[in-house]
């Protein structure tokens, strides 16, 4: 190998560690967390790399004109039918065509853009025995509603990783990351000519991208709505899967494009540790009055979505909604209920009964409720990904919506302005307007 295409494939896969910074940026031990994240093995002379790196590798000796020999060692399986009833709509059908001119790679897929009914269709012409892998279980319930609303697929025949199933179907399986921790992966790895990703931009929790790693199929799809995180580790999703094939612009989208509310707190602290300042904020009176009474405004003829990272904020701001507002029905949706409550939850905010939903990080990639038009950010963050994915709850279209309002809540301290900022940003990059 070449020493200049060796020094740039290590430097390119040795990441740093956004555990050990966190650790010493903020006094902690660092003593066992390990100061860089290597993706690379050289084992004597042989130095293996993931497999998304491949094209960047033949690219490279290409232009050298150096000769070299690859040996595909990826699975492809007899194949398999699916008639699908997926009529595209034209940037889908672009977006299809060009991920499918290659075997593996990235495709982000804005908020209402159909990536599942897209993942579908490219499964349907793959003709691959496929695997789909998400996060949630919600994810992998509504990947299988809409697959057999889509194809000739039926529910029986779906098989099933997670939620104490463990069947592998002919054509279809769903899995979750978490059941797949779990299991021999030896007993699977071979069973899938096809894999797909969803909401790929997790592929950076090493627990994700060691198991996806494992799995041999030719095809190797992942879909996001945004790959980019903030944690520095981009890197890692693109190896695991290959770069960014294709994008679909906001634009292209049908979307209702919601108008921004930034409301000024009058929250303060000197704290410059984060967890230290939200714990105050969470708890501070009179923030949670003033996010009370801009969801009181906005109650009456809307259907509201209230968002926080801790189930305790949420639960202190539906005892006052609950007292304030005594005709409104008012539920919290976590991913700690019981599988029967949140499905009944569901359900219900689905048939429009619930018109005020507070909701925990499940809201980001698994709820899929079109007529929500109203969104109070009550918890300060600045990861693009969650951000996007938030708005993304309510620019669905939905029969008789007109407009929908994002509510982003500022405060006086130094480390969430900035994260306001990022916020600002990505606001800027869907095309929300300031109200």
């Amino acid at each position: 190998m070449p020493k200049e295409l060796y020094n740039i494939l290590t430097g390119a896969l040795l990441l740093d560690n956004p555990d050990y910074k966190k650790a010493v940026k903020y006094g902690f031990s660092a003593k066992n967390i390990p100061e860089t994240i290597k993706l690379y093995k050289l084992t004597n002379e042989t130095l293996t790399v993931p497999r998304g790196m491949a094209k960047g590798i033949i690219r490279y000796l290409t232009k050298k004109q150096t000769r070299y020999e690859m040996q595909d060692l990826r699975l492809l399986l007899p194949e398999v039918s699916f008639k699908s009833e997926i009529k595209l709509r034209d940037y889908q059908e672009s977006a299809v065509s060009r991920i499918l001119e290659n075997t593996q790679g990235f495709l982000v897929s804005p908020c209402g853009s159909g990536k599942t009914v897209m993942m579908i269709e490219m499964m349907a012409r793959i003709r691959q025995p496929t695997l789909f892998i998400v996060h949630q279980k919600e994810l992998m319930d509504q990947i299988i509603v809409a697959a057999v609303n889509l194809t000739d697929l039926t529910k029986e025949e779906i098989g099933v990783l997670g939620s104490g199933k463990r069947t592998v179907g002919e054509r279809m399986t769903v899995a979750t990351i978490q059941t797949l921790n779990k299991l021999n992966l030896e007993e699977y790895i071979d069973k899938f000519g096809a894999v797909f990703i969803d909401e790929a931009h997790h592929l950076a929790a090493k627990s994700f991208y060691e198991v996806i790693s494992k799995f041999k199929g030719c095809y190797r799809f992942a879909v996001s709505a945004t790959p980019e995180r903030g944690d520095g580790l981009t890197q890692m999703v693109y190896a695991c899967t290959g770069g960014i094939i294709h994008e679909i612009e906001q634009n292209q989208v049908p979307t209702i494009i919601p108008l921004l509310k930034s409301v000024k707190t009058a929250f303060t602290s000197q704290l410059n540790e984060h967890s230290q300042i939200v714990k105050k904020l969470i708890s501070d009176k009179a923030r949670n009055q003033l996010i009370v009474d801009h969801i009181k405004r906005e109650a009456a003829g809307n259907y509201s979505l209230v968002l926080s990272d801790r189930v305790e904020h949420l639960n202190t701001l539906k005892n006052l909604l609950v007292k304030q507002l005594p005709g409104m029905t008012i539920e919290i949706l976590t991913g700690d209920l019981p599988k029967a409550k949140r499905k009944e939850l569901m359900e219900k905010a689905k048939a429009k009964q619930i018109d005020i939903l507070l909701a925990t990080q499940l809201a980001r990639e698994g709820l899929d409720i079109p007529h929500l038009n109203r969104l109070f950010l009550t918890y300060p963050k600045k990861s693009q990904a969650s951000v996007q994915q938030e708005v993304g709850r309510i620019m669905r279209p939905c029969e008789g919506k007109k407009n929908a309002i994002v509510y982003d809540f500022i405060d006086q301290n130094g480390i969430l302005y900035s994260q306001f900022t990022k916020r600002r940003a990505v606001y800027r990059k869907i095309g929300i307007k300031t109200g």
